[in-house]
């Protein structure tokens, strides 16, 4: 799954491409991890697995939004999406912030 995250090597031409695709999906997994996370706590709050889908969707969202500050500081940040809050709590990130006490 992380294997196409990886940005690769090529054109010069083809890397703000790349990069823009790498955060997207970055974006994608941080949605998919919370909406799994979500669905396992409405089926069974206290299923042993949701502390390790919580801990992969933190690690998830920290990756994301380090990837978009990498981004914006080499592309700059795009016009047309609005900040908001990161997982850290800066105004910097447009990745949903993972919310605090969800860990089991």
């Amino acid at each position: 799954m992380f294997e196409s995250l990886r940005v690769r090597g090529g054109v010069p031409g083809n890397r703000h491409r790349e990069a823009q695709e790498a955060l997207k999906k970055a974006k994608e997994v941080v949605e998919l991890l919370d909406r799994a996370f979500t669905l396992m706590a409405e089926d069974d709050p206290a299923q042993p697995a949701s502390a390790h889908i919580y801990a992969a969707l933190w690690e998830a969202a920290i990756r994301a939004n380090t990837l978009e500050d990498w981004y914006d500081r080499t592309y700059g940040p795009p016009a047309e999406s609005p900040r908001k809050e990161g997982v850290y709590g800066t105004e910097t990130s447009t990745v949903k912030r993972v919310p605090e006490g969800r860990n089991s």
